[in-house]
């Protein structure tokens, strides 16, 4: 969208976000914990902090396994995430995305939400619509999947008017 491309709405999900001292250091020791033990040892250690209730509750016996941790696979598309995370420009020029944009937040996300960053990157969102969702964490696609599939839904409809 910023280097030309059409487009008639953008939907972001728990992606406003200003990287400081406590940001970078998590991105980074993710990315070392991921290569070192895998998806299953970062889920391990941070499910708590970036899952909804009900996630936490439905997924127990799937998480502190006795089973040995394994290294991820450098192509791995969880680790490659996380890695593109610690380069990756979070500077971007909010107010230059001029197309209704829709900002959906995770407030359960106990690592990446932070309130008053993200009310000041979307105030400056031209056409921005935002919803905050208190039972979803930092995985709406997976704390609230049919919730997330009707909030395109019903965005794409109203953008396309």
């Amino acid at each position: 969208v910023l280097s030309g491309r059409p487009a008639e709405g953008l939907v972001l999900l728990n992606t406003l976000r200003r990287i400081g001292a406590r940001l970078d250091w998590f991105n980074h020791a993710g990315v070392r914990v991921v290569a070192l033990g895998g998806t299953r040892l970062i889920g391990d250690l941070f499910m708590p902090l970036i899952a909804g209730e009900s996630v936490l509750q439905a997924n127990r016996d799937n998480f502190l396994l006795d089973d040995p941790y394994e290294p991820a696979d450098p192509l791995n598309g969880h680790y490659r995430l996380m890695l593109g995370a610690t380069t990756a420009d979070w500077n971007v020029p909010w107010s230059a995305l001029n197309l209704p944009t829709l900002v959906i937040s995770g407030l359960y996300d106990r690592v990446f939400f932070e309130a008053d960053v993200v009310d000041e990157l979307f105030a400056s969102l031209p056409q921005g619509q935002r919803q905050d969702w208190p039972d979803a964490g930092h995985m709406v696609t997976v704390d609230q999947p049919q919730r997330l599939a009707q909030a395109l839904i019903e965005f794409a409809a109203a953008s396309l008017r």
